[in-house]
């Protein structure tokens, strides 16, 4: 077949890619991001293709290319990896190159990925024929090379980003958690699935004195960094307002009068627990707690509520208190655990009811990986979840009565 009839079908094919690329410039990670678009190159039109990124020296300068990506077309590895290594040193000055080979009958073009002005990596397609593509065909390459290094630079970009998120949620949530003889206490913070990693729940614990457990969770509308840094004005104020107050009412009473109305919605749950078995707690508009027995039935503590933080409300904040035995365990979280959109909050609670009961006899730390374990089965919602469990330790709570 004349190899000029071949080309619609060869131009029309790299068309394709191009606009497959569309969806996967602002998203996935990098090396994720440069698989897809070799396996859909390769898949195309090409025997091989390869995407490298740019090493560079401690002034910036590229010094080398490095593999991130490859596909080869199924029976063409022998083909492929005649080319794959060869021709591509121009990418690091931004020069493209083709390259024919009559004795292998191929050829194949590399040419730099350009992003911003800088070089940060090339592509490398191998081709079967030692003629070199044509010049509709070489505008079509070079428009995938271009869709890519944006694509990548902005995978690159995002990952950096939740880096960043990550480690500002981190520095904003408690370095380490309490620890006495007569408790066991434990954490999680998940991040949401999208987007920033970073959002405005939040999880706390503090010993007050040698007999008295205090712990918070909190949850402020929204994610991204305002949400972020919300909830560290309020987990911070909680921290500090714990030092006036000695009872879950009081602290939630100020947490009221201090916040805006004009600012964000939030809920937030304070609670306490002594070596006697003494559970107290307050509520801001938050999901109740639920106490897993140690015989292994969970239930969730009913009592009076105070609306949610940011609402204008200074009327009275109720305390309630509940008894726990020795090897019970108190669990607080927020919504992120539970939320579907496609069911009540009453089925949601009855379904984590079910997962924390099916835990009974875990330490607080195995008892949350297995709550979250069981989460990921019955489908995520996307949301931040925070959670903190605390155990009273049989052997201390019965020697403290």
């Amino acid at each position: 077949m004349d190899p000029a009839s071949e080309e619609p079908t060869f131009a029309t094919s790299l068309e394709q890619v191009a606009s497959a690329l569309a969806p996967l410039r602002a998203s996935g990670s990098p090396a994720g991001l440069a698989q897809a678009v070799t396996r859909l190159v390769t898949k195309a039109a090409a025997a091989a293709c390869r995407v490298d990124v740019v090493e560079s020296a401690a002034d910036g300068a590229p010094t080398a290319l490095t593999l991130l990506a490859r596909s080869v077309r199924p029976g063409r590895a022998e083909l492929a990896d005649a080319a794959m290594d060869l021709g591509g040193d121009g990418a690091l000055a931004g020069i493209a190159v083709v390259v024919e080979d009559p004795a292998r009958d191929l050829s194949w073009v590399v040419i730099p990925l350009v992003a911003h002005r800088r070089t940060i990596g090339s592509i490398r397609v191998v081709l079967d024929g030692s003629a070199a593509p044509s010049a509709s065909a070489l505008a079509f390459l070079h428009h995938i090379a271009s869709s890519l290094a944006i694509g990548l630079s902005a995978a690159e970009l995002h990952t950096q980003a939740a880096h960043v998120s990550r480690r500002l949620q981190e520095s904003l949530l408690p370095h380490a958690l309490p620890q006495a003889e007569w408790f066991e206490v434990a954490a999680r913070y998940v991040p949401a699935t999208a987007g920033m990693h970073v959002g405005g729940d939040w999880y706390d614990a503090q010993l007050i004195g040698p007999e008295e457990l205090a712990f918070s969770v909190g949850d402020v509308a929204g994610h991204g960094v305002e949400a972020a840094a919300r909830m560290g004005e309020l987990r911070s104020a909680m921290t500090a307002l714990r030092l006036l107050s000695r009872t879950p009412d009081d602290l939630i009473g100020l947490l009221h009068r201090i916040s805006d109305p004009a600012g964000d919605f939030a809920t937030a749950l304070c609670a306490r627990v002594a070596p006697s078995g003494g559970f107290r707690w307050a509520s801001a508009g938050h999901l109740p707690p639920i106490v897993l027995r140690v015989a292994g039935t969970a239930e969730l503590v009913a009592g009076h509520q105070s609306p949610p933080l940011g609402t204008g409300t200074k009327g009275t904040v109720v305390q309630n208190e509940f008894p726990i035995s020795p090897g019970d365990t108190v669990l607080l979280y927020t919504d992120g655990l539970i939320e579907r959109r496609d069911e009540p909050l009453d089925a949601s609670l009855a379904r984590l009811l079910s997962h924390v009961a099916a835990a009974k006899g875990l330490a607080p730390e195995d008892l949350l990986d297995a709550i979250l374990a069981a989460r990921e089965e019955s489908g995520s919602t996307g949301d931040d979840i925070a959670m903190v469990a605390v155990q009273l330790r049989p052997r201390a709570a019965a020697r403290a009565g």
